[in-house]
């Protein structure tokens, strides 16, 4: 399989890096401008998500057996304070209250005493962001947060996204705001309910964590279930917020209608459950289409003048093509790594017409050097 003499060694190497730089300036130079909406910038496509749409329609999801979401569709203030209520006598590891108050009414006195009776109760809040700068100015909370007479524990429940289309693929675990740390609503969660997990999360030391939504499906309840799934609540995360508002239904990798607080106990799932996605370093990535692309040519030499070998280096094309996208799935699913292989699979779609652009700058020089030999000899 090996190329003969140098020439063909050096047109095989040529014609390599040239699909390189072809793959390299699609990547990151035409995509870094703002009407392509920016591959490496806004990661609007990844690869990732493919995996995780794939894994969620293949796989058997257990049913995550410490997070349960209560649902308050339709519950006035009243009813809230009353679940509060029953949750707490459920003695549940945490609970997280995703609704926010902006306004008094006549049922305060009762919610805000529920509140202060719940035990390992996360409140939210939302943290500012300057438009220009992009720092954490501050967060906002409830209007009664500063009337309760004993503290409680605050998260901020803004999602990684800039508006309602934004596809949301991970969480960030704290805000740094004006030199103080706001912790994530999904973080304080598990930082009071499982503080090994917690550990594990500030040792990472990542500002973004991918979120893991194929493995695990969640629990949810009503509030008229509460006493009769006591039990199963016990020990729990329980979160308690809206399924149905449209207006906090969100994109995800697996869904275009994710209620929010769906999304912040995958995010809890994926801390829980140390399911953390690993991402292989880009060098290694390009590396691999580099080889992969070699392969290609290696093999394109040794069939060289066979029948019909246009047909069979296209069938062997995309026979390469499907093993990447395989094994990048396979790793995935078995190893939680993310191989982007959207670099290979450009590099080896492209490998032919490389070689096609490297052939015909041979045959230019060529030309040149044939006139510049004739004129000599007319000479």
């Amino acid at each position: 399989m090996m190329p003969k003499n140098l020439k063909q060694w050096i047109r095989i190497a040529g014609t390599v890096l040239l699909a390189y730089v072809i793959s390299h300036i699609l990547i990151y130079d035409i995509s870094s401008i703002s009407y392509f909406k920016p591959m490496e910038k806004s990661r609007e496509l990844s690869i990732t998500d493919f995996y995780q749409i794939v894994a969620s329609r293949k796989n058997v999801k257990p049913l995550e057996g410490n997070i349960a979401i209560v649902s308050i569709d339709s519950c006035g203030r009243k009813e809230i304070a009353h679940l509060l209520d029953a949750i707490d006598f459920c003695n549940p590891a945490a609970v997280g209250l995703d609704v926010m108050f902006n306004y008094p009414s006549s049922d305060d006195s009762i919610l805000i005493k529920a509140i202060e009776d719940c035990n390992n109760l996360v409140l939210p809040c939302t943290a500012v962001f300057d438009p220009l700068s992009g720092l954490c100015t501050g967060y906002t909370g409830s209007f009664f947060y500063n009337r309760l007479s004993s503290r409680k524990s605050l998260g901020a429940v803004n999602l990684a996204g800039n508006d309602m289309q934004s596809l949301i693929r991970e969480f960030p675990p704290f805000h740094l705001c004006n030199g103080d740390t706001i912790a994530n609503f999904a973080t304080e969660l598990v930082r009071i309910a499982s503080p090994e997990s917690y550990r594990i999360l500030k040792e990472r030391g990542n500002d973004m964590e991918t979120i893991n939504f194929p493995y695990n499906e969640i629990a949810v309840y009503s509030p008229d279930e509460i006493l009769e799934f006591s039990e199963e609540l016990e020990g729990k995360i329980v979160l308690i917020g809206s399924i149905d508002e449209p207006w906090d239904h969100h994109i995800t990798p697996v869904t275009t209608k994710m209620p929010g607080i769906m999304i912040h106990a995958h995010a809890i799932a994926t801390m829980l459950g140390n399911i953390y996605i690993k991402e292989l370093d880009g060098w290694i990535i390009w590396l691999i289409a580099i080889l992969l692309s070699t392969a290609m040519l290696l093999i394109k030499e040794k069939i060289d003048n066979l029948k019909f070998e246009s047909l069979i280096m296209r069938l062997i094309q995309m026979l390469m093509l499907y093993i990447i996208v395989v094994t990048g799935y396979w790793f995935y699913n078995r190893h939680l790594l993310s191989i982007d292989f959207a670099i290979p699979l450009m590099m080896v779609g492209l490998i032919f017409m490389a070689r096609d652009i490297w052939s015909g700058g041979e045959s230019v020089l060529q030309t040149i050097k044939e006139k510049i030999k004739n004129k000599k000899d007319i000479s």
